[in-house]
């Protein structure tokens, strides 16, 4: 960046309005998604979220967000974008090198995103820990248990630090003696975001609400389609999300993080 440039960075506590702008455009205004900025960061002024910005006169032109893991000492890093106008001139480039260096200021020990394109992120000291696997669930033979039987309320309650996944416009909490889950809706149908039980529990629990098919992304080896496929319901699955890290101990193994506390 030269003495000339009006370029220059930012780091500030919560999300301030140009990067709340310009996050509401890139990841829900060009995809035709979202609801309220509200409901999908609730937590956007936090004390411990912090937004990294590359400024162009004063106007936000990169932005991204850095928010604690539930593991201590891990940094979850996401909601990062260029604005439509700038990509391709290494304003991403400057703004992960800006994005590091508050990572490491703020004394985590790893950062972890989720992404579809590994690739951006190679160069910047992120490497590949392993991906997701997105899996379809289809219900088999067999009666639905009786919707009597499961409490249904909104989801996420008032006051709670969870937020709707970004393809999400609703999400509703379904429990019974047996199970709890959270599912998403949203254009492309239902998607569980989190679960308490069996997964044959958890799955006639959704098929109690009325969900015939729904999806699920699984992390690594987790057997929960596996036994889904042993007991009357059809499995499909395609690859998912990238886990990618960085990591200033080599030694330190991050954990993964379950999908509904991600960003």
């Amino acid at each position: 960046m030269s003495a000339l440039s009006p370029l220059s960075l930012r780091i500030q506590q919560g999300v301030p309005d140009g990067a709340r702008s310009l996050i509401w455009r890139s990841f829900f205004l060009e995809a035709g998604r979202g609801t309220t900025f509200e409901q999908h960061l609730p937590w956007y002024c936090d004390s411990d979220t912090r937004s990294v910005m590359v400024l162009d006169a004063g106007a936000v032109v990169a932005t991204a967000i850095i928010r604690p893991a539930p593991q201590a000492g891990v940094a979850m890093v996401g909601y990062v974008c260029v604005d439509q106008s700038r990509r391709g001139h290494g304003l991403g480039r400057m703004l992960m090198e800006a994005l590091n260096a508050s990572v490491d200021d703020q004394h985590f020990q790893a950062a972890l995103l989720w992404t579809s394109k590994p690739e951006v992120y190679v160069g910047r000291g992120y490497a590949t820990i392993q991906r997701d696997r997105f899996v379809h669930v289809k219900r088999g033979t067999g009666a639905a248990p009786s919707r009597d039987s499961i409490h249904v309320e909104d989801w996420p309650a008032l006051g709670t630090a969870n937020g709707l996944p970004a393809f999400a416009t609703s999400a509703t909490r379904y429990s019974s003696d047996q199970a709890t889950a959270v599912c998403a809706k949203g254009p492309r149908g239902v998607t569980l975001l989190d679960w308490n039980g069996e997964a044959v529990a958890v799955a006639d629990l959704l098929h109690a609400a009325g969900h015939e098919e729904w999806s699920v992304n699984l992390m690594g080896a987790d057997p929960f389609a596996y036994v889904l496929s042993i007991h009357r319901y059809r499995i499909s699955e395609v690859p998912g999300a990238f886990t990618m890290a960085r990591c200033q101990d080599m030694a330190f193994v991050p954990q993964d993080v379950p999908t509904i506390y991600r960003i």
